[in-house]
């Protein structure tokens, strides 16, 4: 199953500070970084507007966070879409 580009940096997944939740951690990793992680908020970002751009404390499953952060860069860029 292929994994995604993002997860060896990615700062939600990495963060020491959250070992406390490694079982949840592990089943979200499961769900969306191996296979499926264009259904990710985190990856969509990335992907669309550059890592830069995705907040540390974004969840996988924060679609609707993920569509305001990517709508809200267009407007500011002028641009018609993201």
């Amino acid at each position: 199953m292929e994994t995604c580009k993002y997860l060896q940096g990615c700062a939600f997944f990495n963060d020491p500070s959250v070992q406390r939740f490694q079982t949840l951690f592990d089943q979200l990793k499961a769900d969306y970084c191996h296979g499926n992680f264009a259904d990710c908020a985190r990856y969509q970002v990335a992907s669309r507007i550059g890592r830069e751009h995705v907040p540390t404390s974004m969840l996988p499953t924060q679609l609707q966070w993920a569509e305001m952060i990517l709508r809200r860069h267009s407007e500011e860029s002028g641009g018609s879409g993201a």
